[in-house]
């Protein structure tokens, strides 16, 4: 048998391998459901054999349950068939239960043998492609371009992702620090017609301290998505930023004038952050896609590379 038959007897062992493991997880999913029923069939049949017992034992409900004698017992067998059909039910659960589990013993150890053809697989493909490439001809020039765009698609893939994940942080950001403000800008508003006090000023100040110091890690976090993605340059210009002076008058002088002044930057603030945290939406979702589309094409080349070397000249 050549290397190329040999490839596809593989091959094929490779794809009972996968039919195998698909099977062994609906077989499992199956016994989870098979162990969920027979608990609540075994409480069935428990509570029908009490109501069995109650009816036939030395109880009240018993004594006062036989004193009607025209319907005793016709409800005697009817509990005690409700019994019988609850238990029948626990008991057939417990036997598929236990076809189940020997089904995906016997499928594992099938599994465990099929596991190593796949390691075989591997390593033939990769024997067979390095063949390839070792040699001139159509077949070589083909990996070659193949393996090239692998390269390149790998690229683009560590770019994508870095830049996806920057940008997840800096969403992630955002979305806090406009929290942060909208908590600000409620007791803001509060204190400005005159309703606030020491307290609320406190309270507002720690929300306001939270949103600057998330507003400088901010601005890292758009540096480096900016590394990442040059075109979201435009989104980098966001501050949170209160002199000292204001800062100073809102808390120990709470004149109404002063009040609004703050409460016009808040708002302000917080309405550039939520720009942001809207157009992240947009790009994270773009690149959500983009990392999508580059792993597909990952995965055209990669079968492209698998196929050729199964099934190319050497």
């Amino acid at each position: 048998m050549d290397t190329r038959e040999t490839l596809r007897v593989l091959e094929e062992q490779v794809y009972q391998k996968k039919r195998l493991e698909n099977r062994i997880r609906y077989m499992q999913k199956e016994e989870r459901s098979l162990r969920e029923g027979m608990e609540i069939y075994e409480r069935q049949a428990a509570e029908e054999q009490g109501d069995v017992d109650e009816l036939t034992g030395r109880t009240l409900k018993g004594f006062l349950a036989r004193l009607q004698k025209n319907t005793y017992q016709d409800r005697l067998s009817r509990e005690q068939a409700e019994a019988a059909a609850a238990l029948a039910k626990y008991e057939d659960a417990k036997a598929r239960l236990a076809e189940i589990g020997e089904e995906i013993r016997d499928m594992t150890r099938q599994l465990r043998e099929l596991k190593k053809a796949e390691r075989e697989y591997e390593r033939c493909l990769e024997e067979r492609r390095q063949q390839i490439s070792s040699q001139s001809g159509p077949a070589a020039a083909e990996m070659a371009r193949l393996e090239k765009e692998a390269e390149a698609i790998r690229e683009r893939k560590r770019e994508v992702d870095e830049a996806y994940t920057a940008g997840k942080r800096v969403k992630a950001l955002a979305s806090q620090m406009e929290r942060e403000l909208g908590e600000a800008e409620n007791l803001g508003r509060w204190d400005a017609w005159g309703n606030g006090g020491l307290l609320t000023d406190i309270v507002k100040s720690a929300h306001l301290d939270r949103a600057g110091s998330m507003s400088r890690s901010l601005q890292k976090l758009l540096s480096d998505f900016h590394a990442e993605l040059a075109d979201v340059v435009q989104y980098a210009d966001v501050q949170v930023e209160f002199d000292e002076l204001t800062r100073f008058a809102d808390f120990f002088w709470d004149g109404i004038f002063v009040d609004f002044a703050v409460l016009d930057k808040i708002r302000g603030a917080r309405w550039k952050v939520q720009e942001l945290d809207k157009e992240m939406d947009h790009i994270v979702e773009d690149l959500g896609r983009l990392a999508a589309e580059t792993e597909k094409a990952l995965a055209v080349n990669t079968n492209a590379v698998r196929r050729l070397a199964a099934e190319g000249t050497v």
